[in-house]
């Protein structure tokens, strides 16, 4: 048939059935279901369900489940609510996600083949080593070793294009691909494409430097434009999870001189360790060989050859142009601040953007069999760099007297595959007639094997999964809390994040991407554990104030009844392994204060004194003390009556709003503790009224004596403006398409 002889085709299927070779066996393993540890499970896969839910529900503005509350765009834009892969899953029912979740990566290994072949394809002759190079790609360590970030690949899957259609636009005057595709990328993860707009920018440079690619102002004013509409087409994601991330304290930028230049002996080792031994295990503390938390995906390992083939290549041909991208990328790698351009500039080190250097590996590599030259030089500087690695960790260990050797066993493991697989390459290159076939076979074999190892490292569906894959086919039927006027908090012993799977809120919550005044929040309390709220949030079982605090009704223990609860709340319900315990002395929402505490004063305070406070007292600023004085008294340990109570009292949970109806005797302030941001407006009986950010990130405002009728309601900062943007650009590539094509008729006729 035609078909099988279409390389676009080949390159699709071959990847299609690698993945399956990596996958089905654990699918089948877990029952139809596919499940690893950590962030797979309780992110990936509950984000996922959510999205679903939301989306369909048209709950698109703010969320309730996420923490205290989140803006929904700039909290899910990281997680791709814009890829095809995930509009591909709103094609079925949010409960179907756990056996969707297995074909779905299968298929974005595949389109990862599909796009990296369309991109090599340009320049080698023979268009067979394309399809090796996008093996290469499709399955390199960082492929394998970010399975846990499933999101992560939708952006490796369609970095290709980008390249290609920068190809496209300089050389053949395609405009609307490129600004298509650039919108794309912006689409499926705007943090990943500013590192993706940086790498854009070096490959031009060094394209044009090199006189592989014409230069003209009019021509990189071209480029620009189109690149800007691109980002217009997609301003309406772009837009609001930008304003967002910058309240986000995780994004760090504290440098130093030497920060800037140097790494650690460590991390040098890592990245050597990368590009010539098969790719480690993301885990903390139990798989990972020289780290002990290892989430930091320093991956380059090319499946089967390692950089041998790329080296080899790069050295026979130094001036070419993917030979001196390759180089450049190796500065970046090496130098911190640099490598660090692709993420912000933050001073957290991070190599996620190694998927694309892998890109231009993968190319020397294709090159390199292409034009036959010879592998010497490439095992020269592979086995140059193991002495420095395995001399390196002897210093560290022997004269430094450090660990650096976590999991020995693997380390042997994979030494032994870069020997078998480096003398395998060699024998292939040496003595066979038909290398695209050995070749073939062997990136076949060792991704076989990669793969289901690295299943058998994570212990996902191979053995001890059947508990959480209870939870996420059943916590939704029997966590059914139809209530939307208070929340839910889970103990420790919980997984996080189900409050997802069961769209309700839940305080314990696994999830970077919340608003930055959850964060100041949480931080001026003390948690978790007394400490800056990182990548999680959860309150121990005895934080009985904060639960208070944050009208926490009801509290659900797993497995087993709770001592702990079982002091301070009454037992609710049983079903089957969920305990439910309500709280009867939860605030509503919506806390009527008698006092106020200074923010100086309320800073002398322990954590735990902190979280008593906020029970009896608003914490404000020195122009609020003025402002709301008149109405307020100033903080007395001795008094009883902190708050009052509201008559004709309710409340209810909207989509992106809150409503709040009550009676109070007196003006006074009224807290919700519901972070505060930019997007929220109020209207008191019908009229606009001020929001004050009061508690170290909550929100409050002041009402008037008699009934107040209180609705707030949530757009988005810059999603109006962003939408606005995404249709004019829209309009204008439509418009502007439809002018070409006429033209092009006119000239045939």
């Amino acid at each position: 048939m035609r078909i099988l002889k279409n390389n676009y085709f080949m390159a699709f299927m071959l990847s299609l059935l690698l993945g399956s070779l990596i996958i089905v066996p654990s699918i089948i393993a877990g029952n139809g279901i596919l499940t690893l540890i950590t962030d797979f499970n309780t992110q990936q896969i509950p984000f996922n369900i959510f999205l679903n839910t939301a989306v369909k529900n048209g709950d698109i503005l703010w969320t309730w489940v996420n923490d205290l509350g989140s803006n929904f765009i700039g909290t899910f834009s990281f997680y791709n609510i814009g890829s095809p892969f995930v509009l591909l899953g709103f094609l079925f029912p949010a409960k179907w996600f756990p056996y969707l979740i297995g074909p779905i990566f299968i298929l974005k290994y595949a389109f990862a083949g599909l796009f990296s072949y369309l991109f090599l394809q340009q320049y080698v002759k023979d268009k067979k080593w394309a399809i090796i190079g996008s093996l290469l790609y499709s399955f390199s360590g960082f492929q394998i070793t970010n399975m846990l970030f499933y999101s992560f690949h939708d952006i490796v899957a369609f970095f290709p294009l980008l390249l290609y259609s920068l190809d496209q636009i300089v050389l053949k005057n395609k405009k609307t691909l490129f600004c298509l595709v650039v919108a794309l990328c912006c689409f499926i993860n705007y943090y990943f494409f500013i590192g993706e707009v940086i790498f854009l920018i070096i490959y031009y440079l060094v394209r044009v430097f090199t006189k592989t690619y014409p230069f003209s102002f009019r021509n990189f004013g071209k480029i620009l434009f189109n690149g800007c509409l691109g980002v217009g087409l997609a301003m309406i994601i772009f837009l609001p999870s930008i304003l967002f991330v910058i309240d986000n304290p995780r994004v760090n930028n504290n440098w130093n001189i030497l920060s800037m230049l140097f790494y650690d002996k460590n991390t040098y080792l890592e990245i050597i360790r990368a590009l010539i031994l098969p790719s480690d295990v993301m885990s903390a503390g139990k798989h990972s060989i020289l780290s002990n938390v290892n989430y930091k995906s320093v991956e380059l390992f090319l499946p089967f050859v390692g950089a041998v083939l790329a080296f080899s290549y790069a050295f026979k041909n130094k001036k070419n142009w993917v030979t001196i991208m390759f180089i450049v990328c190796l500065l970046f790698m090496l130098i911190p601040i640099l490598n660090s351009s692709f993420f912000a500039f933050t001073n957290a080190y991070y190599a996620r953007w190694f998927y694309m250097p892998i890109l231009i590996m993968s190319l020397l590599s294709a090159k390199c069999l292409d034009e036959n030259i010879s592998i010497k030089p490439g095992i020269v500087i592979t086995l140059i760099l193991f002495v420095i690695l395995a001399l390196g960790l002897c210093y560290i260990y022997f004269v430094l007297y450090t660990r650096i050797l976590y999991n020995k066993t693997a380390f042997i493991i994979y030494l032994f595959t870069f020997v078998v697989c480096l003398i395998s390459l060699c024998l292939i290159i040496k003595f066979s007639k038909n290398k695209f076939l050995w070749i073939l076979i062997g990136i076949i074999l060792y991704t076989t094997f990669r793969g289901n190892y690295f299943f058998y490292q994570n212990k996902g569906t191979l053995g001890n999964n059947d508990s959480y894959v209870q939870e996420i086919l059943t916590v939704d039927d029997l966590l059914d809390f139809s209530t939307k006027d208070v929340r839910y908090d889970f103990a420790l012993g919980c997984s996080f994040n189900l409050g997802y799977l069961g769209n309700f809120s839940n305080i314990k919550n696994f999830n970077t991407n919340i608003n930055g005044s959850n964060f100041e929040f949480w931080q001026s309390v003390g948690i978790p554990n007394n400490s800056f709220r990182d990548v999680n949030t959860y309150l121990n079982d005895n934080d009985f104030a904060l639960r208070d605090l944050l009208s926490i009704k009801y509290v659900v223990s797993c497995n087993s009844r709770n001592k702990t609860f079982e002091e301070k709340y009454k037992f609710f319900d049983k079903r089957e392994n969920y305990y439910i315990y309500e709280n009867e002395n939860y605030k509503k929402m919506g806390i009527s204060y008698n006092y106020y505490i200074s923010q100086n004063d309320y800073d002398q305070f322990s954590y735990s004194e902190r979280r008593n406070i906020l029970n009896k007292a608003l914490v404000l600023s020195k122009e609020q003390i003025k402002k709301y004085s008149s109405i307020l008294q100033k903080y007395n340990k001795d008094e009883k009556e902190y708050t009052n109570k509201l008559e004709n009292y309710y409340f209810e949970f909207g989509k992106g709003s809150f409503t709040n109806e009550f009676e109070v005797n007196k003006p006074t302030m009224i807290m919700y503790s519901v972070p505060y941001d930019y997007g929220w407006s109020v209207k008191i009986n019908g009229k606009k009224s001020k929001i004050e950010k009061v508690d170290n990130g909550l929100m409050a405002i002041k009402v008037n004596k008699g009934k107040n009728d209180v609705i707030f309601k949530y757009s988005p900062p810059g999603f109006k403006i962003g939408t606005f943007i995404s249709i004019v650009s829209l309009i204008f590539t439509i418009l502007r398409k439809f002018v070409e094509r006429k033209k092009s008729y006119n000239n045939k006729v």
